[in-house]
């Protein structure tokens, strides 16, 4: 007997539940998009506070994951690609940071310091042309910068690298005269 009210309760509470079902209204297309996009900012906010959070720690490896989601809903978010570049670095992944500099350019993010170490990661690879063409690109967004002797130095590296002997010869006089 305890079986069967067991039973009837279940059969009853089926019935409600598909009774609600039913009654529940349908969303649109347009509303379905909309509660989408509302749960994907809901996740960005949380993947940004987060990110935020290791930056303060310097887990580099945290904020890489953290800006993989980032990038995963933004794939032309500049800064958030800028960002992981800068972790891989940081981590010595040099030509994951140098694909991400490259990609943070593409999808027009401007930090003047992006042409520096992009230029400094291309000299580590050994890429001198795109060194020395980083350096000119870091030097034209900040000229003030171009009368650093540190500086100077390593684009005369990367444009004897590159075969720029011209540009090479300016930039190492300028070191020595200073």
């Amino acid at each position: 007997m305890h079986i069967r009210n067991i039973l009837l309760w279940m059969v009853c509470l089926w019935c409600i539940a598909v009774k609600t079902v039913a009654q529940t209204p349908t969303l649109s297309d347009a509303e379905k998009e909309k509660a989408i996009q509302t749960q994907v900012q809901r996740y960005l906010l949380k993947y940004k506070q987060d990110l935020n959070n290791a930056l303060d720690r310097n887990d580099f490896a945290a904020a890489i994951s953290h800006l993989n989601h980032i990038i995963l809903y933004e794939p032309n978010n500049g800064q958030a690609l800028y960002l992981r570049a800068r972790g891989f670095e940081n981590m010595g992944l040099y030509e994951r940071a140098i694909f991400d500099y490259d990609n943070a350019q593409r999808a027009g993010y401007k930090e003047p310091q992006l042409y520096y170490f992009l230029a400094r990661l291309e000299i580590k690879a050994g890429l001198g042309e795109e060194s020395f063409y980083s350096f000119n690109e870091f030097f034209q967004e900040q000229p003030g910068m171009a009368t650093k002797k540190e500086l100077r130095y390593e684009r005369g590296i990367a444009a004897k690298m590159a075969k720029e002997y011209k540009a090479c010869v300016e930039d190492m006089s300028f070191v020595i005269d200073e």
